[in-house]
């Protein structure tokens, strides 16, 4: 008999606008798995009044602005918020981006 995950649903956080870039929040039995985080991802999330707690994962799908551009100031908000970590999954050079990244923020 398979047991079916239960407390499944999956959060827009923000579309495609002038603004901003497509992403979105996959959270199950609440862990959250990002996907992407553009530039304004922090405002986004405030506007949707979502909690930046139980992020187990955030995905990348590439190294453009419109998916990783927020991505230092997630790490360090998450990190100087909450102290969690999260795994991050993507291009091989996310390291790279990240590094330099921090050097604006």
């Amino acid at each position: 008999m398979k047991k079916i995950i239960e407390n499944v649903h999956i959060e827009t956080i923000s579309g495609r606008t002038l603004d901003t870039s497509p992403s979105f929040i996959l959270n199950i039995q609440n862990n959250k798995y990002a996907f992407n985080i553009p530039e304004m991802f922090q405002r986004s999330i405030l506007a949707t009044h979502t909690k930046i707690k139980n992020f187990q994962s955030v995905f990348i799908t590439s190294l453009y602005p419109d998916s990783v551009g927020g991505l230092s100031c997630f790490i360090l908000q998450s990190y100087f918020q909450k102290k969690e970590l999260f795994q991050i999954i993507g291009p091989k050079e996310i390291p790279e981006v990240i590094l330099f990244d921090c050097n604006y923020v």
